[in-house]
């Protein structure tokens, strides 16, 4: 999904959701909800669930990988989808 002005700004509006945001654009290696939830001092549910938001939106994308010597599921990371966001406010 391409993040568009309508579905960027009720998603950034949330406080904890930005911090996210910028913490998952400063890591130098995607990382995991566990990862965002330690950062932000929230629950993996809290993280996923925010991620998700941040998923739908368009500003994040999660990635798969499996880690070497690890059997399972792998666990999905997240990279911020584009460096920028700009929004317009027309002037009044």
């Amino acid at each position: 999904m391409v993040a568009t002005e309508e579905s960027v700004l009720p998603v950034l509006a949330d406080r904890l959701r930005r911090r996210i945001y910028r913490y998952v654009g400063r890591c130098a290696e995607p990382p995991t909800r566990g990862e965002v939830a330690r950062a932000t001092g929230i629950s993996d549910k809290l993280a996923a669930w925010h991620l998700e938001r941040l998923v739908d939106a368009g500003l994040v994308s999660a990635v798969g990988g499996r880690p070497e010597g690890r059997r399972g599921r792998p666990p999905k990371r997240y990279r911020v989808c584009r460096d920028e966001v700009a929004i317009s406010v027309p002037p009044r």
